[in-house]
């Protein structure tokens, strides 16, 4: 987890999740962008994501996220992003160059 969140581009990806959360679990939001959109782009490249909390898997929006108070904007764009023991440092550095390079290209900021 805090290798995903030392190489995440913050500029782009709101860390969602505190220090107090689960150190297998971390919570983001490509605010402005569905969330639904970027799990899609992520399983072309073999990586698997969620949207929103476990627990809220048949709702569109996290209703975590939204007692927590986040607004629409981060809701819609609401990532879930699991490790276990069996997550290698290869995977977690693969997993978030290409979640960066997805929101940057639906962001529009690739460079060409």
């Amino acid at each position: 987890k805090e290798l995903f969140l030392k190489n995440l581009n913050t500029e782009i990806i709101k860390v969602i999740s505190t220090k107090f959360c689960s150190p297998y679990v971390l919570s983001l939001s490509a605010e402005g962008l569905r969330g639904e959109v970027i799990l899609h782009m992520m399983e072309e490249f073999g990586v698997i994501i969620g949207t929103g909390s476990a627990c809220s898997s048949k709702n569109p929006h996290s209703r975590i996220l939204k007692e927590c108070g986040f607004g629409a904007k981060t809701l819609d764009g609401a990532l879930r992003i699991s490790f276990s023991n069996f997550t290698t440092k290869d995977d977690v550095l693969f997993a978030v160059e290409k979640l960066n390079e997805c929101v940057k290209k639906l962001k529009g900021i690739m460079r060409k």
